[in-house]
């Protein structure tokens, strides 16, 4: 439920006054400068394709240190899934790649898929790594929880009994929040087929968090304040116009899981898509009949309807992620149907980030304190995409800023850090196979790269694929695409459920 890349700067600005609901809404031409970055591309591990990690969100695959999570392809083919191969993880930083360890295999195993999912500011890594067997439950490949030290280490965090569990994300205070079943097969896992239940692990111990009254649960994201954020069902009775039970967005706080509104927008579908370190979570909610999707904005137990606030005209929308300063990048529907814009919610209104040389779609995925915001415009079937930059009131897109010599197509910029660090996913011109990439800006915050200028350009701008180092070991291996479902290795059905939501596209079935 993606949208596409840009292709050309704009010079289109939209005032923070609402649109809809009587509000006003007025546009400013100009011309932007944006900085000169450095591009880095970042390979697959003997296989055809790399990508970044997170399987949730990639919100959490690079710190603001610049240490990034990257999923890859080895040459060794996966016998659990056919006509794909064995992914491995490494973290790259800096020119330096640092293999994350597998679990140990069993015998007769061909080597096992690990994924990282968040990085911490002091370089602690979670995600999940695959024990080489099958799950006698469900028949699914069995996967274990970890962690990852800085050095690349693995430690296993369990699974209570059960046969799977995965890590979404660490604090850094090394708190980690993820999901675990037990052995009860559940027709609407939010896992791989058995009964799942969001858990904590800290201080050596896995902590199950409950559900809001259904058989499942799943948290996403965990704060410095130790609180944890990702949505629950409350019953197990499935709903005739969604066909799945109805399911709430949560936070976990003191011991308790709160629903965040329960009853959602008069729907039944609700859930996080990000939590802040002020405990402000964003998502969607259904509203009556499940036939739309409203963004929400959650503070201290008061739920706000970012609809109400402002909206493009059309009836659906969600909120992807909050920065420290409360301001919400997501997205928004056109009057036509199908057509969405990236937004940015803040002071009480809306901003149409609008999209490159006249796509039709644009998408928002993250933002950071500076409101520079990161995502993807194009077709709105996705068949052309171009990752942007949305700063100072202009959007360009990135791939204006790459040298055709490049070989690669910016396509999804999913992540942005503090220092403006933008991490993502393309594709490359001659053989189709995907690749993560990282675009450096050349300022203050980062000197001393080879190729910089250190000026201010407009939309075009000389960057260099840099090569990368290597510190890992030559026999270990890596992921492939995260984007391709077949692939990725999260099955979590709440994971596809959110996934139509959290783009603000409607596809109930």
């Amino acid at each position: 439920m993606k949208c596409k890349r840009l292709s050309c700067l704009t010079a289109l600005i939209c005032a923070s006054s609402a649109w809809g609901q009587g509000g006003t809404h007025a546009q400013q031409q100009f011309t932007p400068k944006h900085h000169h970055y450095k591009l880095v591309v970042l390979g697959p591990l003997g296989g055809p394709n790399s990508g970044t990690g997170g399987e949730i969100t990639a919100y959490g695959v690079i710190n603001d240190s610049g240490a990034t999570l990257i999923s890859a392809d080895t040459p060794v083919l996966d016998p659990f899934n056919l006509g794909f191969n064995i992914f491995h993880s490494y973290r790259w930083q800096n020119g330096m790649q640092t293999d994350l360890q597998t679990l140990p295999t069993q015998s007769g195993s061909v080597g096992n898929n690990t994924y990282p999912n968040w990085i911490n500011e002091w370089e602690l890594t979670a995600g999940w790594s695959a024990t080489g067997v099958l799950d006698p439950i469900t028949g699914a490949p069995e996967t274990h929880a970890v962690i990852w030290t800085p050095e690349g280490e693995i430690f296993d965090l369990g699974t209570l009994g059960g046969y799977q569990s995965q890590a979404n994300a660490v604090n850094d205070f090394g708190q980690v929040t993820g999901w675990v079943e037990n052995t009860t097969p559940d027709p609407f896992s939010f896992g791989e087929g058995a009964e799942t239940q969001a858990f904590i692990w800290q201080f050596g111990m896995m902590r199950r968090l409950g559900t809001l009254g259904g058989p499942d649960s799943n948290a996403f994201f965990i704060n410095d304040l130790g609180q944890a954020a990702g949505c629950s069902l409350t019953n197990s009775t499935p709903n005739p116009a969604t066909g799945f039970p109805t399911f709430d967005a949560f936070i976990w706080e003191n011991g308790k899981m709160i629903d965040l509104n329960p009853g959602n927008f008069g729907g039944t579908q609700g859930c996080a898509n990000f939590l802040n370190n002020r405990g402000q979570v964003v998502g969607f909610m259904d509203t009556a009949g499940d036939v739309h999707d409203h963004p929400f904005l959650w503070e201290h137990g008061k739920i706000t309807d970012l609809f109400t606030e402002g909206n493009l005209g059309g009836a659906n929308g969600s909120a992807m992620a909050v920065s420290e300063a409360g301001h919400v990048a997501g997205n928004a529907e056109l009057p036509v149907q199908g057509q969405h814009h990236a937004v940015l919610w803040r002071e009480g209104g809306i901003i149409d980030l609008q999209t490159v040389d006249g796509d039709p779609c644009s998408l928002a995925f993250f933002l950071n304190s500076s409101d520079q915001v990161v995502g993807t415009s194009g077709a709105c079937d996705e068949s052309t995409a171009h990752g942007f930059l949305w700063e100072s009131g202009g959007i360009v897109d990135l791939n204006a800023l790459v040298p055709s010599s490049s070989g690669i197509q910016l396509q999804f910029a999913l992540s942005i850090s503090e220092s403006g660090v933008i991490v993502g996913n393309g594709i490359l011109n001659d053989s189709g196979d995907n690749r993560a990439f990282l675009l450096i800006p050349c300022d203050s915050n980062h000197t001393g790269l080879e190729g910089c200028d250190y000026s201010l350009v407009e939309s075009v701008a000389s960057l260099e694929v840099h090569s990368q180092q290597t510190t890992r070991a030559a026999e270990t291996a890596a992921r492939p695409t995260k984007w391709s479902p077949t692939q990725a290795r999260g099955r979590s059905l709440s994971l596809t459920l959110r996934r139509r939501h959290r783009f603000g596209v409607v596809d109930h079935q």
